[in-house]
C-alpha cells in the first residue's frame, strides 16, 4: 500500500476498505485528490441504486465496456435538469452521445481504478469503496461530510438552520460540507448522513416500519 498521508488515522476494514485506502493514498500522494472527489461522490450516489448494482452483477461486458458506460452516466449527471430529462426517453444513442460530448469524463486515474475494481470482481461494491474514499478525504481536509435528502430542494434559510443544528455535534475546527439530494417520493422529514452516522427521520421510513410490524403480527 502507498504512503498514508499525514493527518489520516481512520482505518476502514475489509476488502472494500483496502480499495478505499489504496485509491485515497494514490490520489493524495499524486496531487489528484481534489479533482477526484466529485468523481467518487458521483460513484457513491450512483451505486446506491440497487438496480445499477444488480445490472453490474449481471453484466457480461468487457472492462472497457464497463468503464465507458460509467463515464457516460457521469457525463449525463453534469447536464442541466431540462436537458437531462429530455434525454431520458431518447432511444437514439447517437443523439445522447452528441449531447454529452462536451462534458468531462472521469480522470485517467479514476478510469484506471474502475478498471482494476472491475477486474477484481468488485464492481458491485464501488458505492462502498467510493464512500470510503470520501470519508478519508474529508478527514485529510479536516471536514465533516453532511448529506441531507429531502423531498424538495432546501432554501437558504433551511440550510442555515440545518448547519446551525449540526455544528454542536462536530469538531469546532471541522468544516461542514453539505451535500443535498432530492428524493421526490420521500414523505415529509428528511434523511441525514453525518460522517459515518446515518439518520432516517422521514415519515415514509416510519410507515414502512409500521407496515413491517403489522405483517409480523
Amino acid at each position: 500500500m502507498s504512503k498514508v498521508p499525514e493527518g489520516v488515522t481512520t482505518s476502514i476494514g475489509g476488502a472494500n476498505g483496502k480499495f478505499s485506502h489504496y485509491i485515497f493514498n494514490a490520489c493524495a500522494n499524486t496531487g489528484g485528490l481534489e479533482s477526484a472527489r466529485p468523481e467518487f461522490s458521483f460513484l457513491r450516489q450512483a451505486f446506491s441504486d440497487g438496480e445499477l448494482v444488480a445490472a453490474t452483477q449481471e453484466g457480461k461486458g468487457t472492462v472497457d465496456d464497463f468503464v465507458t458506460d460509467i463515464n457516460t452516466m457521469y457525463k449525463l449527471s453534469q447536464l442541466d435538469p431540462t436537458t437531462k430529462k429530455g434525454l431520458e426517453s431518447e432511444t437514439d444513442e447517437k443523439k445522447v452521445l452528441a449531447a454529452i460530448k462536451s462534458q468531462p469524463g472521469f480522470s485517467e486515474m479514476t478510469n484506471m481504478f474502475l478498471g482494476s475494481i472491475f477486474d477484481e470482481g468488485a464492481a458491485s461494491s464501488i458505492g462502498e469503496i467510493a464512500e470510503g474514499v470520501e470519508l478519508l478525504a474529508a478527514e485529510y481536509n479536516k471536514e465533516v461530510l453532511c448529506e441531507v435528502t429531502t423531498a424538495s430542494q432546501l432554501n437558504d434559510k433551511q440550510k442555515t438552520q440545518l448547519l446551525t443544528a449540526i455544528r454542536p455535534h462536530v469538531d469546532t475546527k471541522a468544516k461542514i460540507i453539505l451535500n443535498e439530494a432530492v428524493e421526490e417520493d420521500l414523505i415529509g422529514g428528511f434523511k441525514l448522513r453525518l460522517g459515518e452516522k446515518y439518520i432516517d427521520l422521514s415519515v415514509k421510513k416510519t410507515l414502512e416500519k409500521l407496515n413491517t410490524m403489522a405483517k409480523a403480527e
